[in-house]
């Protein structure tokens, strides 16, 4: 017993509440002398305190413990401890097995080894199945042997079935019962020829029909039809089997065909004399389940009096979807009745589903009473409308479609394009005509128009549209650049190249991402070293999209490009474009300048003339905007610092007194040499060699985007620079040019 006196006596308490508590304490307590007061408590009265135990039960699953709950199972009196210890059992898992086994083979009481059996079979392991298939023809209580049948069922291996299929050679009712029950749970086709002709005892045909159905075969279809059609009353367990075998996990193309082969059995063997008790049972009864799966009967049998039942059953929520497609099932027959439900549907919801009904068995018939939901106030409704025009394969529509480029709703837009593509696709004598009015559609002042115009133009491969693509590049409306740069993208014409290429320094950050993406699937010659080139700038201003955006280090410019290449940089003809500011190991050295309080600032620059401004003329087309903001203007002087670009980055000017100022240009964003527009000269003061600071001295306060960063902030930065403004500015051009980089070097 427990070592705490105290600890018992409140584990004896009559408070609940009081003995959950010593429950707690006791059960989270590694001392095997409190191993007595724990299984005392776990056939407490109170499921909380017997909770409790079990949960320090399976914290601690040794040897005693579990041997001791085996014990537990054999308490005839106390139903909560037995429940409790098997819960302790069945959660411990694997480790408890063994024993387990054990105990089973020294065949203990007949109560005892159903316990035991129900715990192998719940917790499933190899060992348990051997030891269940090896007891089982030994059992003798009917009881235990029907758990041992039930528990084998639970596997679902295959290897059982010779031992169950022995079984339903015995007289014994109740044990052909659970065998036939196993076997379909197993679910294996090779059990059918045991199974099929036990229905012939009436006790056991429903467990038959069940097991059939479970195991899916199609071969079993002739059977279950022939049950329907034989018997006299509706055999409601027989249709169950049935549908469970059309819709059987199966490949999509054998489960297609499996089905389309069942209901045409069905509606050849089904006697038109049970449509009515199948309406009749689908009217009155309660069960959810039956309902459904008589309503899928319904329009298997394609007879019309099913129609108005099906059509009422669109209207609940709760068998809209399955009165659907059973429409779908009926076929074309149930056109007529669906398009006048249509004309005087008052839900959207009836509304949608009736259009799909029409979009999978319509014809051209369809087409007037679906083109009136074009300008629904629903957007679903057009959009469903659209595509159901487009699936009728009539071309009759197209104009109608044309009229909805420019719908409100996105999607409706995108629907209509494909619609119109596929129309034109299936019928090529429309072509001309339509690309007669897509000429006059892509001169429309609406930008929605103009886009899904081009793209028909494109899907289409009108006559001239590569020359219809590159005239939309230029475009003077940014989403029509943007969009024409994505069509070039899909086609391999060396002609997209130079636009390609321009479209890198457009002006808006969506069209230099669909040229970056464009250049990147498609890899022209001319596109790709401009594209790598960028790549080593690691942030893009958004607001210079030309070519000054894009400079980088002559050195580092080839080096990506012989990565994209193949090619080795390690050769000597590229050691000559090595600039001097590099490092042996490619990396650029940063030539740092003093500035107060003793912080260092990297020279953008790395100090060498030969990566200034101006190496990347001539690369990509410059933007005048960016010229301009390509010197630092000095606010004390009134214009450009003095000196060539190597100089321009850090010029000093000469000052009086114990000391000199020097104005830095500060490396706030960008590796490349180009400086950014919102870049800022600071007056730092740097003392003459042998001269003392004078701590007094007041000193200009530096602007708060040079201050250092916090920690969490500056970690964020990949080359430990400071970001404009104080933060961790992204451009996400900048880092779709990083990442279509990395794409074309690794696949290089």
């Amino acid at each position: 017993m427990s070592a705490n006196p105290e600890l018992v006596q409140q584990a004896r308490s009559s408070d609940p509440d009081a003995r959950q508590k010593a429950a707690y304490q006791v059960s989270h307590s590694t001392d095997a002398r409190d191993f007595p007061l724990m299984f005392e408590l776990l056939g407490d009265k109170d499921w909380r305190v017997r909770k409790t135990i079990v949960d320090g039960f399976v914290r601690d699953p040794r040897g005693e413990v579990i041997e001791r709950l085996l014990d537990a199972l054999g308490d005839a009196e106390n139903a909560g401890r037995r429940n409790s210890a098997t819960e302790a059992l069945v959660r411990i898992g694997e480790a408890s097995i063994p024993a387990v086994v054990q105990r089973l083979l020294r065949r203990p009481d007949a109560d005892i080894r159903l316990s035991l059996v129900n715990l192998l079979g719940d917790l499933r392991t190899r060992e348990g199945f051997e030891a269940l298939c090896e007891t089982l023809g030994d059992e003798s209580d009917t009881n235990v042997a029907s758990s041992i049948i039930a528990s084998l069922g639970k596997f679902r291996d295959a290897g059982a079935i010779p031992m169950l299929v022995r079984v339903l050679e015995r007289n014994d009712t109740w044990l052909k019962f659970h065998a036939v029950e196993a076997l379909g749970e197993i679910g294996d086709r090779t059990a059918l020829p045991g199974i099929l002709p036990l229905y012939q005892e009436k006790s056991l045909r429903k467990p038959v029909l069940e097991a059939v159905g479970k195991i899916g075969d199609v071969g079993t279809v002739n059977f279950l039809l022939k049950v329907i059609a034989d018997e006299e009353k509706l055999n409601l367990a027989a249709l169950r089997a049935l549908v469970r075998i059309a819709e059987a996990s199966k490949p999509r193309i054998v489960e297609k065909n499996d089905r389309e082969l069942i209901q045409r059995k069905f509606r050849q063997s089904f006697p038109p004399s049970k449509v009515g008790p199948l309406i009749e049972q689908v009217q009155t009864t309660s069960k959810r389940e039956v309902r459904a799966f008589i309503l899928k009967f319904l329009g298997w049998t394609s007879d019309e009096r099913a129609l108005p039942v099906l059509l009422a059953h669109l209207e609940q929520p709760e068998t809209s979807e399955i009165a659907a497609q059973a429409l779908i099932d009926f076929g074309p027959l149930a056109i007529p009745p669906i398009l006048d439900a249509l004309q005087n549907a008052q839900e959207d919801e009836v509304v949608a589903l009736l259009l799909r009904v029409i979009n999978a068995v319509g014809s051209g018939e369809s087409i007037p009473a679906v083109i009136p939901f074009l300008d629904h106030d629903n957007a679903m409704i057009r959009r469903l409308a659209i595509e159901t025009l487009g699936e009728l394969m009539h071309p009759g529509p197209i104009d109608y479609l044309l009229a909805r480029l420019d719908d409100p709703d996105v999607a409706a837009q995108q629907a209509a394009v494909n619609a119109v593509s596929a129309l034109v696709t299936a019928f090529p004598e429309v072509k001309p005509a339509v690309l007669g009015r897509i000429r006059k559609l892509l001169q429309s002042k609406s930008t929605p128009t103009k886009l899904n115009a081009l793209s028909i133009y494109v899907n289409i491969q009108g006559e001239g549209y590569p020359d219809e693509l590159l005239l939309a590049s230029k475009d003077s409306d940014p989403a029509i650049r943007q969009k024409a740069v994505s069509l070039m993208g899909k086609f391999s014409e060396e002609r997209f190249g130079d636009q390609m290429v321009l479209s890198l320094a457009d002006e808006t950050p969506a069209v230099r991402l669909a040229a970056i993406n464009a250049v990147v699937r498609l890899r022209p010659e001319k596109g790709i070293e401009p594209l790598i080139s960028s790549g080593g700038q690691r942030r893009v201003d958004p607001h210079c999209g030309g070519a000054g955006a894009w400079g980088v280090p002559a050195g580092e410019r080839h080096r990506a490009a012989a990565a994209a290449s193949g090619e080795r940089s390690a050769s000597g003809a590229h050691r000559g474009h090595r600039s001097a500011g590099e490092s042996g190991s490619g990396e650029r050295a940063q030539r740092a300048v003093p500035l107060r309080g003793g912080s260092r600032r990297r020279d953008p620059t790395g100090g060498h003339p030969g990566a200034g401004a101006d190496s990347w003329r001539g690369r990509l087309p410059a933007d005048p905007r960016c010229a301009a903001r390509s010197g630092l203007a000095d606010p004390r002087r009134g214009g450009d610092l003095a000196g060539p670009p190597g100089r321009r980055e850090g010029s000093a000017v000469a000052a009086s007194g114990t000391g000199r100022r020097r104005h830095v240009r500060a490396g706030i964003s960008g590796r490349g040499p180009r400086p950014h527009p919102r870049a800022l000269v600071v007056r730092a003061s740097v003392p003459r060699a042998g001269e003392r600071r004078d701590p007094g001295r007041s000193v200009r306060r530096s602007h708060p985007s040079q201050r250092p960063l916090p920690r969490p902030a500056r970690t964020r930065m990949a080359d430990g620079r400071q970001p404009a403004g104080g933060g961790d500015r992204r451009d996400p051009v900048g880092d779709e040019i990083v990442n279509a980089r990395q794409r074309m070097t690794s696949d290089g």
